[in-house]
């Protein structure tokens, strides 16, 4: 079976990330762990407070479509305002907070699709047919990716285990926001 390579805007061909080094990645991690925002149990309190805040205030009132950015931004401005954030505050956290949803979601949707793909292997196997090879392929292919999403330690040489550690405690509660913030984005 042959792939297809894709390739940039400038016809390089990408390398999935599989094909990088560990030793570049954590020298790439290492140099942005520098640049990384320090931030404390508070400071993600206030950051969930945001994203709490902003879900209510986009709640409040229907709008027009025209009036759609408006309302969205000063929705944004009220809940910086609630949650104590600066603006600066919240673009640092925003982005660890959704590199980390975006990790977590990932795993998530890639154990559906693995759970999905079994329950059709078992039901082929109970009627005595034997899975093709491309399924056993993505069966095998889904396992590879959800040990590597499993482990946090991309996400821990990037923003530190203190941060990491951090957002694993409030998981549930910041996946669940950030994903209902995003999609209501998405919609408008």
């Amino acid at each position: 079976m042959t792939t297809r390579k894709r390739k940039d805007i400038f016809g390089f061909e990408d390398a999935p990330p599989s094909a990088i080094p560990d030793e570049i990645l954590a020298g790439d991690d290492k140099t942005l762990r520098l640049a990384a925002p320090i931030f404390s149990a508070e400071d993600l309190e206030r950051y969930i407070r945001y994203e709490r805040a902003l879900l209510d205030r986009l709640d409040t009132a229907p709008i027009h479509p025209e009036a759609r950015d408006e309302h969205f931004a000063s929705s944004h401005m009220g809940a910086l305002e609630a949650s104590g954030l600066t603006s600066a505050q919240h673009a640092q956290l925003f982005a660890v907070v959704a590199k980390f949803c975006n990790h977590v979601t990932s795993r998530r949707a890639l154990a559906e699709k693995q759970a999905a793909l079994r329950a059709r292997l078992a039901e082929q196997e109970s009627r005595g047919e034997e899975p093709s090879e491309k399924d056993r392929e993505l069966d095998q292919r889904i396992t590879t990716e959800l040990l590597r999403l499993s482990s946090l330690q991309p996400l821990e040489r990037r923003y530190g285990k203190e941060a990491v550690a951090l957002l694993v405690a409030k998981e549930a509660e910041l996946v669940d926001t950030h994903c209902e913030i995003v999609r209501r984005m998405a919609r408008s």
